[in-house]
């Protein structure tokens, strides 16, 4: 099946009131930091595993990317700042990347990744990187960057729920469910139509999908949707949580029901708890 992704969204990158449109980027954020979706790590050097059901053809790596750069190229424009999507599907590099240089906003995407990962859960990836940019509280110390628990809590809170809601057509009962029936599943039935829960089933197929990639890394069980971290950091940690906490985060983001305002970047708690669960006590977040 061919998937065909839209992101249609404005945001503005500062710490700006409510309704305030940026122009360009600030001057008085460290702009040098390069963040990733996972730790550093080895495993383009370990034997290659499908992490689902299938890989993400270089052809599905593309359309993704194609509407990435059609939808968000102009509004990044409109913000004082250059979006550069870097395709290298023929990189065996695990991995994916968002940085600012100057005024470009730059999100490098490798075949290494997305060939062990199910298209959806790739999507779940270039979300994440969106997220760096546009998610807001609560940021790496003294960067332009959100942190990695809430970049990865905006990626199935609001970036998947836009791009799947878009393919009504490919939202149907297409295999998302994975053979263990996970009680969690039923959970989707929340949303008040069959689209909807569609969307929240695919958004947590490509959860799973990342689960599995998310605990090689540190040869960490496989979590599972039966078996979620509720427990709450003493610290809030700004990077990478373990495979069982993200895997939570992508859970309770696909459950949230709380509309996000595209229009602003949360600067602060206050702000960011109108529209996510993120600033809540959970596993990668302390409530400070």
């Amino acid at each position: 099946m061919k998937l065909v992704y839209s992101l249609i969204f404005g945001a503005a990158l500062s710490c700006s009131a409510p309704g305030e449109i940026l122009t360009h980027v600030g001057s008085d954020q460290d702009n040098s930091r390069k963040v990733s979706y996972l730790p550093e790590n080895n495993l383009d050097h370990e034997e290659y595993q499908s992490y689902g059901q299938s890989g993400t053809s270089e052809q599905d790596f593309n359309l993704i990317i194609d509407n990435i750069d059609e939808i968000y190229g102009p509004i990044i424009q409109q913000l004082g700042g250059n979006l550069i999507v870097e395709r290298k599907y023929s990189d065996n590099t695990v991995n994916a990347y968002a940085q600012m240089d100057g005024d470009n906003w730059i999100v490098s995407m490798f075949g290494g990744l997305a060939k062990r990962v199910e298209p959806e859960g790739f999507a779940l990836v270039i979300c994440h990187e969106l997220g760096h940019f546009l998610n807001g509280y609560v940021f790496y110390q003294d960067s332009w960057a959100s942190s990695e628990g809430g970049s990865d809590g905006f990626s199935t809170q609001v970036c998947a729920r836009k791009v799947f809601s878009q393919q009504s057509s490919d939202n149907c009962n297409c295999g998302f469910l994975p053979d263990n029936n996970y009680s969690q599943f039923t959970q989707c039935e929340k949303f008040g139509n069959d689209n909807d829960k569609m969307v929240c089933e695919r958004t947590l197929k490509g959860a799973l999908s990342l689960a599995g990639l998310l605990a090689s890394l540190n040869k960490e069980p496989v979590p599972t949707l039966n078996n979620l971290d509720r427990s709450i950091a003493k610290r809030t940690k700004l990077d990478h949580p373990n495979a069982r906490c993200r895997l939570s985060v992508y859970y309770e983001g696909a459950m949230s029901t709380k509309q996000w305002n595209d229009a602003i970047i949360p600067k602060n708690k206050a702000e960011m708890m109108k529209y996510s669960f993120q600033t809540k006590p959970n596993c990668w977040y302390s409530g400070k």
